[in-house]
């Protein structure tokens, strides 16, 4: 399961997918099932079976979005007090990935690869005895907790109990997987810790060095290139350290 189609592989969670299910190809059969955004995407390169899942937004969600100020008010305390689900588990509708899934696992599978932690909400779907790995895409509890320590203190009590929810939802897939799988080896020891496992292997992300080759062109003074899309708030933050900490 993946968060995305990543066919064409764009951006760092697509990529890392992208290489893992092209490792895995020449050694198996796969079926992904994976949601789409509306967005174009291109042939697989590699022997692949893709279900494509439309995502939507909760009902809850698109009421609190929605224009009726009642009901948004009210969606948003349900939301963000009455459930146990983070923000990220609980904006996404789960009936067409949940049917999805069904439907592919009539055929048995050796094993199932959750590629992020807001896919482990369908772990029930999954049938017993099936091997489970979530692939830590990001460690979510320490970005959560990361961000309830940086904020001031206007809306301090809803970042900390973002942390707390996040915390107990990602310790509870984490241990119910029979393996976990981190992009390095300082958020696999933060995984470690925060979520208290030890079935933990690092799979580092790589530069896909046959495509990427170093220019020949004489580079552009003090110029400097970061790529990483900026909605994602460990890029900004990244961004602001370098700018602020380290280029001084």
């Amino acid at each position: 399961m993946a968060l995305g189609v990543p066919f064409p592989p764009l951006g760092g969670g697509l990529t890392r997918t992208f290489h893992l299910l092209r490792s895995l190809a020449a050694h198996h059969e796969l079926v992904l099932a994976a949601f789409t955004y509306g967005e174009r995407h291109a042939d697989p390169p590699f022997p692949v079976q893709v279900k494509m899942v439309p995502w939507r937004w909760s009902q809850d969600y698109q009421e609190m979005i929605g224009d009726d100020a009642v009901a948004a008010r009210r969606a948003f305390e349900k939301l963000a007090y009455e459930s146990d689900d983070p923000w990220f588990v609980s904006a996404a509708d789960p009936t067409l990935m949940e049917e999805a899934l069904r439907a592919a696992l009539r055929t048995p599978v050796d094993l199932v690869l959750l590629e992020g932690t807001p896919l482990a909400r369908f772990r029930h779907v999954l049938p017993r005895g099936i091997p489970r790995v979530l692939d830590l895409l990001d460690v979510q509890s320490l970005i959560a907790r990361r961000a309830a320590q940086a904020g001031g203190a206007n809306g301090a009590d809803g970042r900390q109990r973002e942390a707390q929810r996040t915390l107990a939802f990602e310790r509870a897939a984490a241990q119910s997987c029979d393996l976990c799988l981190a992009v390095s080896d300082a958020e696999a020891s933060a995984a470690r810790e925060l979520l208290g496992i030890d079935q933990m292997y690092v799979v580092p992300n790589g530069v896909d060095t046959s495509f990427f080759t170093p220019s020949a062109a004489e580079p552009a003074s003090a110029s400097l290139l970061f790529t990483g899309r900026m909605s994602y708030e460990p890029n900004a933050d990244a961004v602001s350290h370098f700018t602020e900490d380290i280029l001084p």
